[in-house]
């Protein structure tokens, strides 16, 4: 970037460094890395850096990873160095999400928690409809969980993108928990449209054995979800790591095992770094 602007060349991009990328011919060259100081130029360019964002993406021939919260200047968040970051907490059900997201809100008050699905007013509905005793076609389920997503990211991750925000669970889940028999790179792709490109940046698994899931499942009451058993949700943990890898978000899995304090302590160094 050059004093302060984007400069312009139809079917181009700048790159620091490098001058004009061409877009189709960029994607196999062109890194965060790379990306990065084009997120300095203020908050004016940031619809035009999308938009050539995703016509990277469109014309080349390997996808670039997701445009992120923290590729642009921004306030600290309170309690850690560097930009802000947008921090999805995955996992299946019982496996102490909840817990470590308390955990999180006393170490970084000023983030924004949030969750999916239910992150928006018409998010609250919609969760109700899905965990409900209704069973919906998986098709049906899906749409209604890129409605929530959709809404979740205008209403309320995209006006605070200027916070931290740690959410529990995200697209990734859409993904994970959609019917297996769908395709995982058109289920992304139609994800990445329904969040209009913007994705977590980093993401913790909190990963769980099926023994410890049944033992925890059958201390509580099971919602639709969970009552589909263990075998089902330990594919959907298996599930969860291939969506963040294939949508190219720096992931960390941590064992649902250790004690709650470990389990935040390797959380925070991650969130941290």
């Amino acid at each position: 970037v050059e004093g302060g602007r984007v400069p312009e060349k139809e079917g181009h991009i700048h790159v620091a460094g490098r001058g004009l990328v061409p877009l189709g011919a960029g994607a196999e060259k062109v890194g965060e890395k790379d990306l990065f100081p084009l997120f300095q130029c203020g908050s004016e360019n940031w619809e035009k850096i999308r938009l050539l964002h995703s016509m990277i993406i469109a014309d080349g021939k390997k996808p670039l990873p997701p445009i992120s919260l923290n590729m642009r200047k921004s306030a600290h968040s309170h309690g850690r160095k560097g930009p802000p970051v947008y921090l999805a907490i995955e996992g299946v059900d019982c496996v102490g999400k909840t817990t470590q997201i308390q955990l999180l809100q006393n170490a970084y008050p000023d983030a924004l928690l949030t969750k999916e699905p239910g992150g928006s007013p018409l998010g609250v509905r919609l969760r109700e409809m899905l965990l409900g005793t209704h069973d919906y076609t998986p098709k049906a389920e899906m749409f209604l969980f890129l409605a929530d997503r959709a809404e979740h990211v205008e209403r309320t991750l995209r006006p605070n993108r200027e916070r931290m925000i740690i959410s529990d669970r995200s697209l990734v889940s859409g993904l994970a928990y959609a019917d297996p028999s769908f395709d995982l790179s058109l289920l992304a792709e139609m994800n990445r449209f329904a969040t209009g490109g913007l994705l977590p940046e980093k993401v913790v698994v909190i990963a769980i054995g099926e023994e410890e899931l049944a033992r925890r499942l059958g201390a509580k009451h099971n919602d639709v979800i969970e009552s589909r058993g263990t075998a089902y949700l330990m594919e959907i943990q298996a599930r969860i790591v291939k969506a963040a890898e294939l949508l190219g978000i720096e992931t960390r899995i941590v064992d649902a095992n250790e004690s709650k304090e470990a389990i935040f302590a390797r959380i925070k160094e991650f969130l941290d770094d």
